[in-house]
């Protein structure tokens, strides 16, 4: 009976332990990381669907398709759906019918359906299009009022000030109406449609005050118009047999951008969305901060690159975009919407620089994960934020002879073999949008060589995600011509996303030498 006891508390002392190193492991800090992911936007022939995604599964990865669910009713595209989706492949919601604002029925019974629900605005029984309701601000502070007039649906006598402010999808409103318009630009003139993008019959109005609406925060859905089109969504992926949708894709075109805050209100803390590609402003738009104040807001910010075949670009470019973000500790989400036509060379061609590409990211190590499979690494664990987070002066991925990531200004130059920049009198070593900054207390090094009495200045600009952006510059005075360290501290506040380094230096005609840069978090 002794042993017996001795056995069960000994067993039990194992499983304390063994579930203290469990929660251990769960509570541990991911590895910071950055890398790549592949977006293809909108509904294709299933071939090409099937192609590519044997294309990535023979590399060990996946890539990520944004549907438009209300038009996946041909039984091929829906097969290949379901089979690439058990293989691992990423099926993201680009929204029912690829707009906010309206969607296309189906049939006769669902048009009626859609056409009575309260969000409904009006509806064209002829295309069985519904078109919905939004909210307007008419007093955001960020709208702009003027002096205009319509005459035959055109906008015209507008301020010369205004006018490349009155480009193409913005938004105006006529304030004795209360109609909004939104713009094209049809040979050289800004020609008024209504906010649904239809063609409608405007009054002529002589000079008189309008609004130009703040873009993409002036008009927003209502709660229950998101609720709608989530909902049809997770019911359309379902009828296919796909799992639940759970990213977001802002389609776009025409229609105003939906604010993050309302994205992760409703699809995420209603639906269960992890991630998203709102529209925000230029605070929030980079992909690659770590351990972030707002996660559940950021995780629906992951805005992507349009840098792709189909948009003219090359491969050494798309490989020079990805060296660039992974220098900078940011992910890369790359969008194509297989505009095949667009390609000399055709869909061979197109594939084929997939092909080379993904050869090029297997042999540099850089990883390739869904959307949703990096939004949960940046902001659904802590990330470890030790080490070094300068990139290295000798690391040229893409093969263009410079260090990835530095920008070489005014005759700058760097040797990768030794990682020794040399920068001349007027030059300057540069690194914009660095992302991977721990907050709190932080150190950073160099080391320098040049004239005596040369005068380096490091100059660091912490951008913020909300409030305004501050700088720190440090000098230093070189004494004798051999390596110094310049080093110092700084105090990185919890808002910032990223920083700008920059290195320059007077009062020597002579150029200095730099190597050895550091920027290491304090842990707490």
């Amino acid at each position: 009976m002794k042993n017996i006891l001795l056995n069960r508390r000994t067993a039990a002392v194992l499983l304390t332990a063994l579930i203290c190193i469990c929660q251990i492991q769960a509570e541990a800090p991911v590895t910071k990381s950055a890398g790549v992911c592949f977006r293809f936007d909108d509904n294709k022939p299933p071939r090409q669907w099937r192609e590519m995604g044997a294309l990535f599964e023979r590399y060990g990865v996946r890539m990520c398709l944004s549907l438009i669910s209300q038009n996946l009713n041909a039984p091929e595209s829906q097969r290949t759906l379901r089979e690439l989706a058990e293989k691992g492949h990423l099926m993201l919601d680009h929204l029912p019918s690829h707009a906010v604002y309206q969607i296309s029925a189906r049939s006769a019974e669902e048009f009626q359906r859609f056409a009575s629900l309260p969000i409904a605005d009006h509806a064209n029984p002829g295309t069985k299009t519904v078109y919905f309701k939004y909210e307007l601000n008419a007093e955001h502070p960020k709208n702009i009022p003027f002096q205009g007039a319509i005459r035959n649906g055109v906008l015209c006598d507008y301020p010369a000030e205004m006018h490349n402010r009155l480009a193409f999808t913005r938004k105006i409103l006529v304030p004795e109406t209360g109609k909004v318009y939104g713009i094209r630009i049809q040979d050289g003139k800004k020609t008024l449609y209504s906010f649904w993008g239809e063609k409608v019959e405007i009054p002529n109005r002589e000079t008189s005050k309008l609004i130009l609406l703040a873009n993409n925060a002036a008009i927003q859905p209502p709660d229950e118009l998101l609720r709608f089109l989530a909902d049809c969504s997770r019911r359309n992926f379902t009828a296919i047999g796909l799992p639940r949708p759970r990213t977001w894709i802002q389609p776009g075109g025409w229609e105003c951008f939906v604010t993050p805050e309302k994205i992760a209100a409703i699809y995420g803390k209603e639906f269960g969305y992890i991630s998203g590609s709102c529209v925000p402003g230029p605070d929030t738009s980079t992909i690659g901060g770590f351990n972030e104040p707002e996660p559940d807001l950021l995780r629906f910010t992951m805005r992507a690159d349009s840098t792709a075949p189909d948009n003219g670009q090359t491969l050494a470019l798309m490989k020079f975009q990805i060296a660039e973000s992974i220098a900078k500790h940011r992910v890369k989400v790359l969008i194509s919407h297989m505009s095949i036509q667009r390609v000399k060379g055709g869909w061979n061609a197109y594939l084929s620089v997939y092909e080379e590409l993904l050869k090029w990211l297997t042999t540099n190590a850089i990883p390739v994960r869904t959307q949703e499979e990096w939004a949960e690494i940046l902001y659904s664990h802590k990330t470890d934020l030790d080490g070094n987070i300068m990139p290295s002066l000798k690391r040229d991925l893409n093969g263009d002879g410079k260090p990835d990531g530095y920008e070489l200004r005014k005759g700058t130059q760097v040797n990768l073999k030794t990682g020794i920049a040399t920068i001349p009198a007027d030059g300057m070593l540069c690194l914009f949008d660095l992302a991977g900054v721990g907050k709190g207390n932080s150190t950073f090094s160099l080391a320098a060589k040049g004239d005596t009495g040369t005068l380096v200045t490091l100059e660091l600009i912490f951008l913020m995600r909300k409030g305004n952006h501050y700088k720190m510059q440090k000098q230093f005075r070189l004494k004798g011509e051999h390596w110094q360290t310049l080093a110092g501290s700084v105090s990185v506040k919890p808002e910032v996303a990223a920083i700008h380094y920059k290195i320059s230096h007077s009062g020597s005609a002579k150029p200095i030498e730099i190597r050895d840069l550091s920027f290491v978090n304090i842990r707490q």
